[in-house]
């Protein structure tokens, strides 16, 4: 058997127990009751008065303030809990004589799906209109299990609280009209309207430029518009009335489509070679994709051409030929007059000329030895990783002769011409072969490319947290941080974290990144892959509060005071006193506490009746029940103790105080048998200092006593075997004295002599300490500057500096921020570092 083996772990607890060894401080003592003001109230106590009347004249404290008309909201997530509750009288109700349960407007009890931490009753985790049912107990018990609505809590006096959870919402302040890009769903860049004789798809966008779905909003419009959609000329606005996300908000928006004005458009006629001809006639610009109007296509109808002039190869001006689509036609300049034929109002600005070419030939246009149509007509990705890029000057062009001829390549991103190709993105190039005089020969073709770091097909995400797949999972809140592992592979390739993807977390719904994921509530493992376009992969996990499964009471012993106590807590996460431990201050929980009777039977305390928190005054043991607050941040749960703890006067000596800083530490030595007092009496001499004896008796006791492993021995004639001069075989703590030196804890001096009778310094008795944490394979020397928190680090003599830093680290002694390492220790001080290093029998 071992000792306790995770010494950092009792660290917590140690302090808590003992905070200073050196009685500086007084951990332990019970604070002084607070006195009811028994002065004029100016409240009217009408003899006749209900207990529910009563009990809703008491004063109810939330932890929000209600607004200028009395109404309380809290915000989703967020937990509307009772502080505290002063009864009529001005008298202070314990939370264990209360229970708070949530219900919906209609009474019935919020279902445990729809809850914060999926409790049934538990506080609303959606937005809108709640009851808080604050039952008055009485010391009866009430399991929220059992209820389903407030008809259920009929039997108890109960008061009601109304309150409002606000919407998890988002805004649509701001948002916009655009037109949507038939290639590009979520490009929502396009705000400029203007008429082309065609449907125009209209969508709307929240501020950030976020597509707004049907189940974001309800599409209400303000202005008139023809079954056939917007095509019109005109100012069009809608009322946006948000749902889902968007709940309870409203945008109008209004947008203009602009007429077409001739005059101030952008209209080319692309050319075309002698066998396509034009594709219009003059009567009717037919909607094709030769001839654009500000970069777009306009509708058939909207539009005519009427040649003006045509210019032969020779320079030669002819007169207008006719003009029909798909025609032949020589190679030449055509002088066009456009204006419109339809679109009536829509449509302004007198008729423009325009320019087409019709070329005997068209050049054939390539890209680093194939034909251009062929190497971007599909798209094409250039990956920088593999040093591949764009090349203007492997761009040519050819006739059917074989000849070159001169190409122009305009490359734009974002709509600006740029002339480096390494930024990751989509590029827009063009290749133009421009007409000569002659119309011999010309060409221009348009294709788009991307550029990527690298190339990532089809990345699959897998994440896990402690070998547990973690998406749509939920952890405990532990204190430390989650970290999920995360594995990218695309096809059977292992991708690498930094070079080819990247992690970062934001909290659910947020945009901004946090640095860690600590705090309870829901997060997004953002995995994304940087110069590649793919889009970012979402690992969801949600971190809950921290159940508390068992609980103890922080001291076994606490002072009688002829007032109430409030005892506090210590929880563990995990049963049995194990997992996380938590320090559960009264303040801060709901105690029912019950009388505590023993059982000689049973060799055991058990369970009597129930105890109103405002008595529990008198001397005796008892057992509690603990429920953490609703609104506590990290745990949750309901417990019952399995130890008492004891109301008392004296802590298991009748020379030890109750109240005395070292009170508990010396209850707990006794009850793990570390000490036993002085002999034939019912004393322990808390303050008196320690002999060397003792303190190694003390240390026997910890290892089990009679039962300590060692290798000592016992002569017929001497007695124990001591190794000590000075020291009679036979004497009290003889036995003890051979196992600890025997054991190497207690070494002795020089001379070859113990002084077993002499007083034994807190430096001494730390290193006997240390020795005994070696002798159990559990020591670990402390760090360096483990003193420096120490005001009197040079009090310690150099030969026990390792021991006494150990000590220190270890929180068994120094938590007060001193050691006093020279001065004599006393008995308490003794039983505390003892408790602090050794918190459980062995």
């Amino acid at each position: 058997m071992t000792a306790c083996v995770n010494r950092k772990h009792t660290k917590k607890v140690a302090a808590v127990v003992t905070a200073s060894l050196v009685g500086a401080l007084s951990l332990g003592a019970a604070p002084a009751a607070a006195m009811a003001d028994t002065a004029d109230t100016g409240i009217d106590l009408q003899s006749n008065a209900s207990a529910q009347e009563i009990w809703d004249a008491s004063t109810f404290k939330w932890n929000t303030e209600a607004n200028e008309y009395g109404s309380y909201t809290v915000e989703p997530g967020d937990i509307f809990a009772l502080e505290s509750v002063t009864d009529v009288y001005g008298n202070a109700v314990s939370s264990s004589d209360y229970m708070v349960i949530y219900f919906d407007n209609a009474g019935n009890i919020v279902r445990k799906a729809d809850a914060v931490n999926g409790q049934k009753g538990g506080m609303p985790k959606n937005g809108g209109s709640y009851i808080a049912a604050i039952v008055k107990l009485d010391g009866k018990t009430l399991k929220v299990k059992n209820v389903s609505s407030t008809a259920d809590i009929s039997t108890f006096v109960w008061h009601k609280q109304s309150f409002s959870v606000a919407p998890v919402s988002k805004t649509l302040d701001g948002a916009f009209a655009y037109e949507v890009n038939s290639t590009d769903a979520s490009d929502t860049s396009d705000t400029a309207f203007t008429y082309n004789g065609s449907t125009i798809n209209v969508a709307f966008a929240n501020s950030d430029g976020d597509v707004l779905s049907s189940s974001d909003c309800d599409i209400q419009w303000l202005t008139t518009i023809p079954t056939t959609g917007i095509v019109d000329a005109g100012t069009y606005t809608a009322l946006l009335t948000g749902k889902g996300a968007y709940a309870n908000s409203q945008a109008t928006v209004s947008f203009t489509v602009n007429k077409l004005d001739l005059s101030k458009a952008s209209i080319v006629i692309e050319t075309v070679n002698t066998s396509t001809g034009l594709p219009f006639s003059s009567s009717n610009i037919l909607s094709n994709s030769k001839v654009l109007v500000d970069g777009a296509p306009v509708a058939s109808g909207l539009l005519q051409a009427k040649l003006v002039s045509y210019t032969d190869t020779t320079g030669a001006v002819n007169g207008a030929p006719s003009v029909g689509p798909g025609t032949s036609y020589a190679a030449g300049t055509y002088l066009f007059s456009v204006s419109k034929i339809g679109g009536g109002a829509n449509v302004t600005g007198q008729p423009v000329t325009v320019t087409a070419h019709i070329v005997s030939e068209t050049a054939d246009i390539y890209y680093d030895e194939g034909l251009a149509s062929l190497f971007f007509g599909s798209g094409h990705e250039f990956e920088t990783s593999k040093n591949e890029a764009f090349d203007p000057s492997l761009v040519y062009a050819e006739l059917a002769s074989g000849d070159e001829v001169p190409v122009k390549v305009t490359v734009t991103k974002d709509g600006q011409e740029v002339t480096s190709y390494d930024e990751p993105g989509e590029y827009k190039v063009v290749f133009e072969v421009a007409t000569p005089p002659n119309c011999a020969y010309g060409a221009k073709e348009s294709y788009t490319f991307r550029v990527v770091s690298k190339t990532i097909r089809s990345p699959k995400v897998y994440a896990s947290v402690d070998g547990k797949a973690a998406n749509n999972e939920q952890f405990s809140y532990t204190g430390e941080a989650v970290v999920p592992s995360i594995v990218v592979k695309d096809g059977r390739k292992v991708l690498t974290a930094g070079e080819d993807y990247t992690v970062s977390y934001r909290i659910s719904g947020e945009k901004d990144t946090v640095d860690e994921m600590v705090e309870p509530g829901k997060y997004e493992v953002v995995v994304s892959f940087p110069g590649t376009g793919l889009p970012e992969e979402i690992v969801n996990i949600e971190i809950t509060k921290a159940t508390i499964q068992s609980v103890k009471p922080a001291s076994p012993v606490v002072a009688y005071t002829g007032e109430a106590v409030k005892p506090d807590f210590i929880g563990y996460t995990g049963k049995e006193y194990t997992g996380a431990e938590v320090e559960l201050p009264n303040s801060g929980i709901g105690v029912k506490y019950f009388k505590a009777t023993y059982n000689a039977k049973k060799d055991a305390y058990v369970k009597g009746a129930a105890v109103s928190a405002n008595d529990l005054k008198d001397e005796g043991y008892y057992f509690a029940e603990v429920t953490v607050n609703s609104n506590n941040d990290h745990y949750a749960g309901t417990v019952e103790t399995t130890e008492v703890f004891q109301i008392s006067k004296k802590a298991g000596f009748s020379d030890v105080s109750a109240s005395a800083w070292y009170a508990s530490p010396v209850y707990k030595a006794r009850e793990l048998g570390y000490v036993n007092g002085i002999s034939g009496t019912n004393l322990f001499a808390p303050e008196a200092d320690i002999t060397r004896a003792d303190a190694v008796c003390i240390l026997f006791n910890m290892a089990g006593g009679d039962n300590a492993l060692g290798d000592y021995q016992y002569s017929e004639s001497t007695g124990w075997v001591t190794g000590f001069e000075d020291v009679d075989g036979h004497a009290y703590f003889a036995k003890a004295l051979a196992w600890a030196h025997a054991s190497g804890i207690a070494n002795g001096y020089g001379d070859g002599a113990f002084a077993p009778y002499a007083q034994i310094t807190r430096e001494e008795f730390a290193s006997m300490l240390a020795n005994y944490a070696k002798s159990m394979g559990e020591f670990t020397a402390a760090g360096e500057g483990a003193l420096d928190g120490m005001s009197d680090a040079n009090t310690v003599s150099d030969w026990a500096e390792d021991n006494v830093a150990w000590a220190v680290e270890n929180g068994v002694m120094g938590n007060g921020g001193f050691v006093a390492g020279q001065s004599n220790i006393t008995r308490a001080e003794v039983a505390a570092m003892a408790v602090n290093y050794q918190p459980e029998a062995l």
